[in-house]
């Protein structure tokens, strides 16, 4: 799917498309499912399932996008902010069920979770738990993409640190058509492994 596509998708739903939501919402929660599915494996499923922190995180999403005026660049952008929602959120599940178990008396017993300002989830720091969890997965993935092809994982590594498309031709010496296909391998790979 053409990253321009996602980036109209985020357009529409900004300005309270239905359509564009629902679109985003079923592109991306195949994979927040599965993020949030690994993050909160610890959790009785009484408690916080990965559903439940999927839903939060694109409410707080679409919340965060309708009262933004700048939009959001394309599906690696989306990804990092959607990752970083579902991850924070995983994360105040835990918190929250671990001082259930520490001090009983200040539950509320709701089983809702907290909600966040996405802004301020934005600009804040990962809390190193996030941080090494997300390095790991990035190590993976790299080294996935080594034993796929070399070129993937130089490609990789160049977007991750924020070469465009027309830079990462130059330096691997090809088209930009060439990088475009090779990040919709990378992506296919990386979907792969969050399966």
């Amino acid at each position: 799917m053409p990253d321009d596509e996602v980036t109209l998708w985020i357009l529409n739903a900004q300005q309270g498309g239905e359509d564009a939501c629902r679109k985003l919402w079923e592109h991306y929660v195949g994979r927040l499912l599965h993020l949030a599915r690994r993050k909160i494996s610890n959790l009785p499923k009484s408690q916080f399932d990965e559903n439940d922190i999927v839903q939060s995180t694109m409410n707080s999403f679409f919340q965060y996008l309708r009262d933004r005026e700048e939009t959001i660049e394309g599906r690696d952008e989306l990804w990092r902010l959607l990752a970083t929602i579902t991850g924070r959120k995983a994360i105040a599940a835990q918190r929250k069920v671990f001082a259930k178990k520490r001090r009983p008396q200040a539950a509320d017993g709701d089983g809702t979770i907290e909600v966040f300002d996405v802004e301020t989830l934005i600009t804040s720091e990962p809390t190193p738990e996030f941080a090494a969890e997300l390095a790991e997965e990035c190590e993976l993935l790299l080294n996935k993409l080594e034993k796929a092809a070399p070129l993937l994982r130089k490609i990789a590594e160049l977007k991750l640190n924020g070469h465009t498309n027309r830079e990462c031709a130059e330096i691997c010496n090809t088209t930009e058509r060439t990088i475009e296909r090779k990040l919709n391998r990378i992506r296919l790979i990386g979907s792969e492994q969050n399966e």
